[in-house]
This record gives structure tokens, sequence and C-alpha cells, in this order.
């Protein structure tokens, strides 16, 4: 398992075999996203949102992607 830490700035360092994986450069962006009490991320190559949308059946709120709560039945 890789982990990373939590800096009082709230910055995480992506360790460096994950970042390989997924091609991440310095300056990509990033989208996160709330799925339960997990946390999504995913490069942001345009389309994101709608990916996570789709593959996490998640719903748009005014602060950004969340999982739907109707789902958790």
């Amino acid at each position: 398992m890789l982990s990373g830490k939590l800096t009082a700035k709230g910055q995480v360092t992506i360790p460096v075999d994950v970042r390989r994986q997924l091609n991440l450069r310095a300056g990509d962006r990033l989208v996160f996203a709330l799925h339960g009490h997990e946390i999504v991320m995913v490069k942001d190559e345009g389309d994101a949102a709608e990916k996570l949308q789709r593959t996490y059946q998640m719903q748009v709120g005014h602060e950004g992607l969340f999982a739907d709560p109707r789902l958790d039945s």
C-alpha cells in the first residue's frame, strides 16, 4: 500500500509510483470528489467531472462532486 502525508497547508505528496502510473507531471490539474468517506482523485483531462459522475454515480453540487445519497439505500 502506498501512502502520503498531509501537511499543515493541506498539501499531499503523491507517491512517485502513482505519479508514474498515471503520467502526472508538475502543474497538472486534478479533480477531487467525495465518495462516502473516500476521496477520488483523477487527472483533469477536460471530461474528468463527467467521468466521475458516470463511474461513481455522483451528483454535482455547488461545492463539487459528491456521492449521490439516494444510492446508499
